[in-house]
């Protein structure tokens, strides 16, 4: 199911988030790929949902396939509590205090060098939110471009 509902948005978003812009003149150019492929990618930051896990089926699936995309590129799926088991993530999103969450992960974050000049990020459903906190009340290393996935109602 994670990229049934979401893989275009997604892919055509990513492809925004970790490419340079592209002249009007190569989207003409037929299937191959029209975003250009820089030396180095910008890390991201994958933050999941409620109920899901850091390295569930979904969001490695994600990683994977972004992976592919883009070689080379440095992703960080949030796990919080970081040494906890998979029930311990699950039931932190449940219970657990989110801005204490988002607090401990923004230290996590800054303790990361590959992130340390800055990064993009997804946040699906509940982990868009944390990551607008993120973006409101720390940002250091900064967001540059975040993207919030959800389901409508």
């Amino acid at each position: 199911m994670y990229l049934s509902l979401t893989g275009a948005i997604l892919c055509l978003s990513l492809s925004a988030i970790c490419s340079s812009a592209v002249p009007v003149s190569a989207i003409s150019q037929g299937p191959q790929r029209i975003f250009p492929t820089p030396a180095t990618h910008r890390p991201l930051v994958i933050w999941h949902g409620l109920g899901d896990t850091a390295n569930g089926e979904g969001i490695a699936g994600l990683m994977r396939d972004i992976k592919e995309m883009y070689p080379g590129i440095f992703i960080h799926s949030v796990q919080y509590p970081g040494s906890g088991s998979i029930d311990d993530e699950r039931k932190a999103g449940f219970y657990g205090n989110a801005s204490m969450q988002v607090d401990e992960v923004a230290e996590t974050i800054r303790d990361i060098p590959e992130l340390a000049d800055g990064f993009d990020g997804i946040g699906f459903s509940q982990g868009g939110l944390f990551m607008r906190d993120y973006v409101q009340r720390h940002n250091e290393p900064r967001v540059q471009n975040l993207l919030t996935v959800s389901l409508a109602s």
